[in-house]
């Protein structure tokens, strides 16, 4: 009941604006499968274009994530009132090391070997998040926002 979906019909992050407008938790989940940051400098046409298709994928959640650190800032500094604003706890699955090497032909990818190996990866990630934050959920985010973006 006022759960919002994502039904996938286009490129890109869903809004995270439904998530918070219209559930009563303030808990959201991120699963993170574009990284924000590339270690290496990306040399071929291949490659630049695989990178922009990854920036322009994450530009939507990363502009969400600056405003909801701003508003979060805001009630920091008592310059929100508390009644009229809640603060939003993040939370993210991300395992940097397997998606690495994974460029944007690996989204087309729909082999049942590489699905289930994308399974095994998230399901693995989701254990161990669980394992480590279990008690952080409905008390306190998992990510620094600000930390990601510095």
């Amino acid at each position: 009941d006022g759960v919002p979906y994502w039904d996938g019909g286009y490129m890109g992050n869903p809004a995270l604006w439904p998530f918070f407008s219209e559930c009563q938790s303030n808990d959201i989940m991120i699963v993170q499968i574009n990284p924000i940051e590339r270690h290496e400098t990306p040399k071929t046409a291949a490659d630049i274009n695989n990178r922009v298709n990854e920036i322009t994928f994450n530009a939507s959640l990363q502009r969400e994530l600056r405003a909801i650190d701003f508003v979060a800032r805001l009630i920091e500094d008592g310059r929100l009132e508390n009644s009229n604003y809640e603060r939003l706890l993040l939370h993210r699955i991300y395992d940097e090391e397997a998606f690495e090497g994974l460029n944007a032909s690996s989204k087309l990818n729909a082999e049942f070997g590489f699905l289930d190996h994308l399974f095994s990866i998230g399901k693995r990630c989701a254990e161990t998040w669980m394992a480590k934050h279990y008690d952080d959920i409905g008390e306190r985010s998992t990510v620094d926002i600000r930390g990601m973006f510095e």
